[in-house]
């Protein structure tokens, strides 16, 4: 017993070395048979040293822990709403082909880290109809300019004619710019179907014009 208790000090001081020369100890520690049959079982310590991190490793991390790059601050209006795209705003889509149609829609940005991007949800009249029959879309926007804004955002569809199994998806991406006064909104977008396996089924280009919505009390009683 004397000779183990003895182990297992050295190897309590070769920790405490590492540790002082910048190197962490890992430990593992497992239970070994007696010896002898009148012998007390012990436990068995291995000590494995690996090496810290660096300064230079150090000084990388914490460059990737700054606040997010402001790359778009200088896009921003100076003031005012004008030049915010979030809130809710029905939109007119025009279709071409093969669609050739058009309807009306619901496009809902909000809010970012910032004013220059954000979430966007979407929804409109063409969604829930027979094969393929969509969910809402959810998706992304971002600034490309003062009053100009990018976006995209996706939708799960589904066949109604086979028990609404998964039927692929719908795929938005578009362009808009908002007028002098931030209540209406113009632009381009384009719509892709999509099988199940990622191929595209067909797609269509499209307009929006929008009216920003708002607010409303309900009548007096």
């Amino acid at each position: 017993m004397k000779t183990n208790k003895m182990k297992v000090a050295v190897i309590g001081a070769l920790a405490l070395v590492a540790m002082a020369s910048g190197l962490l100890p890992t430990w593992k520690m497992t239970r070994v048979a007696a010896q002898e049959a009148n012998e007390c079982q012990y436990p068995k310590f291995e000590l494995t040293v690996h090496r810290g991190p660096s300064a230079q490793d150090q000084a990388r991390d914490e460059s990737l822990a700054v606040a997010p790059s402001d790359q778009y601050a200088e896009l921003a209006p100076a003031d005012g709403p004008e030049g915010r795209i979030e809130g809710t705003w029905r939109v007119t889509q025009v279709f071409g082909p093969p669609i050739n149609d058009r309807n009306s829609a619901l496009f809902t940005f909000g809010a970012g880290r910032d004013t220059n991007e954000g979430p966007v949800v979407h929804s409109d009249t063409f969604y829930f109809i027979p094969t393929p029959s969509c969910i809402g879309s959810q998706g992304v926007w971002r600034r490309t300019g003062e009053r100009s804004f990018i976006g995209t955002h996706e939708a799960f569809c589904f066949d109604s004619t086979k028990n609404f199994d998964p039927g692929g998806n719908i795929k938005f991406r578009y362009a808009v710019t908002l007028n002098d006064t931030g209540t209406n909104l113009t632009g381009r977008a384009r719509i892709e179907l999509l099988d199940v396996a990622g191929k595209l089924l067909f797609f269509s280009d499209f307009t929006l014009n929008g009216v920003r919505m708002q607010a409303e009390a309900p009548p007096n009683p």
